[in-house]
C-alpha cells in the first residue's frame, strides 16, 4: 500500500503550483501528494483510491470550480473516504464575499468539511502549514499514530456501533472505525468467520471481540468491573478533576475510597488534547 495521499484541486493554475509546491516541500517524504486542476480528476482519482484500498489523509478544494462547488466535492468524497480530513482553500479577501462566508458556513454546520484555510502564500506560510498540521494530526490520531488504537468493525455509523465508540471516547482509548463492507471490514469479519456478530471490536493484542458489552470491553483492557469491597469511607460519585481532588485528599486521610464515574478517570481533562 503507497503512503497515506493528500489531494488537492483548484483552477487556478498558479494557484495550484503553489499548493502543490508547499505541500510537497514540507510532507512528501511521508504522504503522496496529488495536486488536480479539476473537481472531474479529482473525483476520479478519489474513486481509484477508495477502489485500491487506499488510505486518503485531506482533501483540500477550492470552493470556485467549474463542474461542481469545492464543497459539494469534498461532501461526495465523505463517501468514499469517510476518515479523510476535509478543507475547503479560500482566497485571501474572500473571506467577506457573502457566497464564500456561505458556502463556508453552510459546509461547516452539515459536516461536509472540517475546516477551511486561505490557500498558500509566499513561501514560508507558516499559517498554512499550521492549519494542515492540525488536520494531518486529527486524522493520524484517528487512524494511524497509535500503536494501541482499537479498531470498531460495525455495518453502519449508528447503532451498537456508535454505542462502543461512545464508550471508547469517553474512556480516551484511541480508536477508528471501519464499515463492515469496507476493506479492512471485510478483511476483519473473514478472518471471525461468516457467524460473526457484529459491531467487532478489534483489540491491540489481536483479539477480536464480538458485538461486546461493556463490561467485557473493561475486562479485555485490564480495567476492573467490580470493586474488591463492599464497605468503604468515602464514595465520591464522578471522577473529573474536583472528584479525582477529594479522592486523592480522602486516601490521604486514611479513608478507604471509592470513585464512581461512567466514563474514564480525569472528565473532560483528561479527553483534552
Amino acid at each position: 500500500m503507497d503512503s497515506p495521499v493528500i489531494l488537492a484541486v483548484d483552477e487556478d493554475p498558479d494557484a495550484l503550483r503553489n499548493i502543490d509546491q508547499e505541500l510537497n516541500d514540507r510532507y512528501a517524504r511521508h504522504y503522496s501528494v496529488r495536486a488536480l486542476p479539476s473537481a472531474t480528476k479529482a473525483r476520479e482519482s478519489l474513486e481509484e483510491l477508495s477502489t485500491a484500498g487506499d488510505e486518503v489523509a485531506l482533501i483540500l478544494a477550492g470552493e470556485s470550480l467549474s463542474d461542481m462547488t469545492g464543497s459539494d466535492l469534498l461532501n461526495e468524497a465523505q463517501h468514499l473516504h469517510p476518515h479523510a480530513k476535509r478543507a475547503l482553500l479560500v482566497e485571501w479577501g474572500a473571506l467577506g464575499d457573502r457566497r464564500t462566508g456561505k458556502a463556508i458556513f453552510d459546509s461547516i454546520a452539515h459536516g461536509r468539511i472540517d475546516h477551511y484555510l486561505l490557500k498558500p502564500s509566499a513561501p514560508p506560510d507558516e499559517l498554512f502549514h499550521n492549519t494542515i498540521s492540525g488536520l494531518l494530526l486529527e486524522w493520524a490520531e484517528a487512524q494511524r499514530a497509535f500503536p494501541f488504537t482499537i479498531r470498531v468493525v460495525g455495518e453502519s455509523w449508528s447503532g451498537r456501533a456508535y454505542e462502543l465508540r461512545k464508550a471508547l471516547n469517553r474512556c480516551a482509548y484511541p480508536h477508528a472505525f471501519w464499515l463492515a463492507d469496507s476493506s479492512h471490514g471485510r478483511a476483519v469479519v473473514k478472518s471471525v468467520g461468516e457467524n460473526a456478530r457484529l459491531p467487532l471490536m478489534v483489540l491491540p493484542d489481536g483479539r477480536v471481540l464480538q458485538n461486546p458489552t461493556n463490561a467485557e470491553i473493561a475486562l479485555a483492557s485490564g480495567g476492573p468491573v467490580a470493586p474488591e469491597r463492599e464497605d468503604y469511607d468515602l464514595v465520591i460519585v464522578g471522577a473529573g478533576p474536583a472528584g479525582l481532588s477529594a479522592a486523592v485528599y480522602g486516601a490521604s486521610e486514611g479513608f478507604n475510597t471509592l470513585v464512581v464515574d461512567d466514563g474514564g478517570i480525569g472528565g473532560q481533562a483528561h479527553r483534552a488534547r
